[in-house]
């Protein structure tokens, strides 16, 4: 797998559309800390290698990872 563009930015429906995630799980991850958004004035945007750490971390979390 190659690694994500580091400067390709998300927005928070697109990164729920590939994690299938509903808004709030969203919103909860991000207050958390857990995926951290790019604010670019009002916009709010995630890194894409940002949201592939995201995931990796949790499936790592459950022993999933390859």
């Amino acid at each position: 797998m190659t690694a994500p563009d580091p400067l390709r930015l998300l927005n928070s429906r697109q990164v729920r559309e590939l994690l299938a995630i509903g808004e709030r799980t969203l919103r909860d991850a991000y207050q958390r800390g857990d995926l951290r958004p790019v604010r670019i004035g009002r916009l709010v945007r995630f890194r894409a290698c940002d949201v592939e750490r995201f995931v990796a971390e949790r499936l790592a979390r459950r022993g999933t990872a390859s």
